[in-house]
C-alpha cells in the first residue's frame, strides 16, 4: 500500500520525502511496484493546492524531484553514473537549502499551543491536518 493522498501520509513521512527524497516514506509497509513518481506528483501538487507556492519553492521542489528521479533509475537499472547526476544536484540544492529544523520545531509548537496539547506527534498527525491547523493559525494571527 502506498500513501496517495496528502490528507493520509503522516506528517513525518511527508517531511522525510521533502527532506532525503527517499521514496520509501511513500510506502505504508513494505514496497510494492507502483508508479513512484506520479504518486509523489500528486502529492505534491496536493500540498501546493493547499499551501501555495514561491518561484524558489518551485526550483527546489524540481531539483529534489529530479534527484528522486534518479535514486530510483539508479536502484531499478544499476547505472552508477546517475549517482554522479545525483551529487551534482545535491550541490545544487545546497545553494538553496536552509535548516528547516528550527522552523519546523517553531511550527509544531504553535501546532500543539493551538491544539491545546503538550506534544504533536508527527507520526500520527496527517500533513493536511498539520498544514490546515497552520492556515488557520496564521489566518487568525496567533503566532
Amino acid at each position: 500500500m502506498v500513501y496517495s493522498q496528502f490528507d493520509e501520509i503522516p506528517l513525518f513521512n511527508w517531511f522525510k520525502l521533502i527532506d532525503k527524497g527517499d521514496a520509501k516514506y511513500l510506502f505504508k509497509d513494505k514496497p510494492v511496484k507502483v508508479d513512484v513518481m506520479t504518486i509523489w506528483m500528486g502529492l505534491q501538487d496536493q500540498y501546493f493546492d493547499m499551501m501555495g507556492i514561491s518561484d524558489e519553492f518551485t526550483r527546489i521542489w524540481k531539483i529534489k524531484g529530479a534527484i528522486m528521479i534518479d535514486r530510483i533509475d539508479m536502484a531499478l537499472t544499476g547505472n552508477l553514473f546517475l549517482n554522479n547526476r545525483i551529487r551534482i544536484k545535491e550541490r545544487e540544492l545546497k545553494g538553496f537549502q536552509i535548516d528547516t529544523k528550527p522552523q519546523r520545531n517553531k511550527e509544531m509548537a504553535q501546532v500543539a499551543k493551538y491544539q491545546n496539547v503538550s506534544f504533536i506527534d508527527p507520526r500520527k498527525i496527517k500533513a493536511a491536518a498539520y498544514y490546515g491547523i497552520i492556515q488557520n493559525i496564521n489566518s487568525h494571527g496567533d503566532n
